[in-house]
């Protein structure tokens, strides 16, 4: 009883049916009820801000699946304060999943190295050779790289489990539109594949993140195109790096496809060559592109 009215918490299972009776308090009868029934609590939304493992003033959480859970097992969390045994219960009740693994890879010789953000160091712009970028529908394969789609592995599933609608990018940087998540389609255990809406911007850093995820889950994409010795800007030695892996013959081995590649073409035999030369070139001079790169630095990702 609350406020007179009266209420019920219960996990329902999909597909099975529920009936609810509405009758009277204490032998009273009544002519008309209304019931109200509504999916979780209103305090759990996306929208809200605040971290489910850590007590605040206010009613709910940011996790909509943990929200839920802990306020269907005490109701206080989400009608009147997320306190300190609120976020108790979510350290107990609410397992959720965390990203062990995405592409591309971290293989030697890669420009993605652990616990950084994965560098896009290939042509993004507007260029008519330049099909998309990382996760966009239509990207050429790089060697043993895929870009199209990015894939991601969790610990468990998600819950919800990623669908376009509760999968979010931001970009930092960059002057042409941050790329949406356009399709999800589940791949191996605990693993989906994400296709984006074009190319992560020139020179921006594009943060994914995955409702239902621990805090803190999410994956980062900086897009330097040209900048083949990963200095963090492109410039005249770029040239001279790939000239020189040309030469060596490094420029073409699987791993490093994704790397000196520049124009993402995907011709037989050596993917790389003078073409690729010549792309670097106009990127520093801003030919078929949308800026002049020479001695442009990408955007730092935030923290």
């Amino acid at each position: 009883q609350f406020v007179g009215l009266s209420s019920i918490s219960f996990v329902a299972t999909m597909g099975n049916c529920y009936l609810i009776r509405v009758g009277g308090a204490a032998g009273a009868t009544v002519a008309n009820g209304t019931l109200s029934i509504s999916c979780g609590f209103a305090a759990c939304n996306a929208g809200n801000p605040n971290n489910c493992f850590a007590a605040n003033a206010s009613a709910g959480c940011g996790n909509v699946f943990c929200c839920n859970t802990v306020c269907t097992v005490d109701t206080f969390c989400c009608q009147f304060e997320w306190d300190a045994i609120c976020a108790s219960e979510a350290s107990t009740f609410c397992t959720m999943a965390t990203i062990v693994a995405a592409n591309p890879p971290t293989a030697s010789a890669n420009p993605y190295q652990p616990g950084q953000p994965y560098a896009d160091v290939l042509d993004t712009g507007t260029g008519a050779t330049v099909t998309a970028g990382i996760g966009a529908t239509g990207t050429l394969p790089q060697g043993a790289v895929q870009y199209s789609p990015i894939h991601v592995t969790f610990s468990g599933l998600p819950s919800p489990s990623p669908m376009p609608g509760n999968v979010t990018v931001t970009c930092t940087g960059g002057s042409l539109p941050c790329p949406t998540v356009t399709g999800v389609v589940p791949g191996g255990t605990n693993e989906f594949l994400l296709t984006l809406s074009g190319g992560i911007p020139p020179l921006s850093c594009a943060t994914i993140m995955f409702m239902g995820t621990a805090p803190g889950q999410k994956l980062r994409y900086r897009s330097i195109p040209g900048d083949v010795n990963m200095t963090g800007s492109t410039d005249p030695l770029d040239l001279l790096e790939l000239v020189a892996v040309l030469g060596s013959g490094q420029a073409n081995l699987p791993a490093n496809l994704a790397r000196y590649n520049i124009d993402r073409s995907n011709e037989p035999g050596n993917r790389v060559n003078t073409s690729d030369l010549l792309r670097v070139v106009q990127l520093l001079n801003g030919v078929n592109t949308t800026q002049v790169f020479n001695g442009t630095v990408a955007a730092a990702c935030p923290p």
